[in-house]
């Protein structure tokens, strides 16, 4: 089971280990991870997502947020952060967009070293943020119980 995004062409996607895909698209990236139980009180599991890969000394700086739905009407969260090293200089730009799918959670987290790359790219990235949606096909595990039989 993962979270499907409509990406452009021309962008490349490497599939990792545990179900994770890396999209990169001109001067951003775009982690995906696949979709998790519902955590009861979901904000460390968002800290976390967050903070994936966060360099030595570097902290995150939440810069804006927005509640909203996908075009889909999931539920879901922006989350937009920059990275600052220990001198307080802007490193990395991040938007995470979290997602609850019913029993579920996806978070899609998108990376720029340069803010500037991440500004230029925002509308784009937003609507294929907007346009997710879950796909409940999973060698393994089941996503309803009607799978049992069919």
């Amino acid at each position: 089971m993962e979270l499907a995004l409509s990406l452009p062409e021309d962008w490349q996607v490497t599939i990792a280990g545990a179900g994770r895909r890396t999209v990169a698209g001109p001067d951003i990236v775009i982690h995906i991870d696949p979709l998790v139980p519902a955590p009861e009180d979901p904000r460390p599991w968002m800290a976390a997502a967050m903070a994936r890969d966060l360099a030595r000394g570097g902290t995150l700086r939440t810069i804006g947020g927005d509640h909203g739905r996908s075009e889909l009407g999931w539920p879901m969260e922006i989350v937009d952060c920059e990275v600052v090293d220990s001198a307080g200089a802007t490193v990395e730009a991040r938007l995470g967009a979290f997602y609850k799918l019913d029993e579920w959670c996806a978070h899609a987290l998108v990376r720029a070293r340069d803010p500037a790359a991440l500004d230029a790219a925002r509308e784009q990235v937003l609507a294929i943020l907007l346009g997710a949606r879950p796909s409940w096909q999973s060698r393994d595990a089941v996503a309803a119980i009607a799978e049992l039989w069919t």
